[in-house]
């Protein structure tokens, strides 16, 4: 991609040291994949020598072009299966590069993609993405719309859930005992029940999507009376387990949410008084 001269400058110096910082590609020393923001800065100097090329040094030096929009969508291709197909516009190549860049080669510019809300891996993974069949689609629809209820990633199919709006959580409680570092806590685990369904407090998301009977639930939290309650252990004295929320939040529907107290408390159904507490 860069056409190395004999002489070369401070900046081809500075930019073949933070070369030397990604692996090499196929085995071969002189290529390069970039990413990060290390390898959108490396990029940005190429391309301020004006000796940044695309493919062959024949070809006119990259410049810098004006962010586009990203827009995702699934195509239908011959075989009637859908692929997921990554584009611009004004029309472009999108690049497998972290952060989200395009190059457009009628006027040879690079320019970074608006729009692209994806971690690197969501987005090595929407490049990646395999081709569905008529028969996946449904059943990849209700995954997409249960796993990733927030991402801008639209779906193949219709997805109709059942909704429950406008319900006030039922507090749930349970209470355990942990080991850590050879001493045993008493812990409260804390569940917020939406009908006859129980969920977690993490990931506090607004909208929490489930299978439910062989159909799909949607449920609209009340994140502010969710709070009140959260708000209302801690006053008794008990501490949220910050450690715990963290684990918690790394997964994507975990059982309950973690509560360290020094006095183990019973709770009624409505989450008002302790009705006794344990020393």
């Amino acid at each position: 991609m860069v056409n190395r001269l004999s002489s070369a400058t401070q900046a081809d110096v500075q930019i073949n040291k933070m070369l030397g910082a990604f692996d090499s590609i196929g085995g071969y020393a002189d290529e390069y994949g970039i990413s990060g923001e290390l390898g959108q800065l490396c990029l940005s100097r190429m391309i301020g020598t004006g000796r940044c090329f695309w493919q062959e040094t024949k070809n006119p030096p990259l410049s810098f072009g004006a962010a586009r929009a990203l827009r995702v969508d699934w195509q239908a291709m011959t075989d009637d299966n859908l692929q997921l197909k990554l584009a611009v516009e004004p029309a472009a190549k999108v690049l497998n590069l972290f952060p989200p860049h395009y190059i457009d080669q009628e006027i040879w510019c690079i320019g970074s993609i608006s729009g692209a809300n994806f971690n690197n891996q969501e987005w090595q993974l929407l490049h990646e993405a395999p081709r569905l069949t008529q028969n996946e689609v449904d059943s990849f629809s209700e995954h997409l719309f249960i796993e990733m209820p927030e991402s801008p990633l639209p779906l193949p199919g219709k997805v109709d859930p059942i909704k429950i709006v406008g319900q006030l959580p039922v507090p749930l409680l349970c209470i355990d005992t942990v080991q850590q570092h050879a001493t045993t806590h008493h812990r409260i685990s804390l569940k917020f029940k939406y009908q006859h369904v129980e969920i977690p407090v993490y990931p506090v998301i607004p909208v929490v999507n489930l299978m439910e009977s062989g159909g799909v639930l949607s449920i609209h939290r009340n994140r502010e009376t969710e709070y009140r309650f959260r708000q209302q252990l801690q006053r008794l004295g008990l501490k949220e387990n910050t450690q715990y929320k963290f684990l918690q939040a790394l997964e994507r529907y975990p059982l309950y949410h973690g509560f360290y107290a020094k006095k183990q408390a019973v709770f009624d159904d409505n989450f008002l008084s302790p009705l006794n507490s344990i020393d």
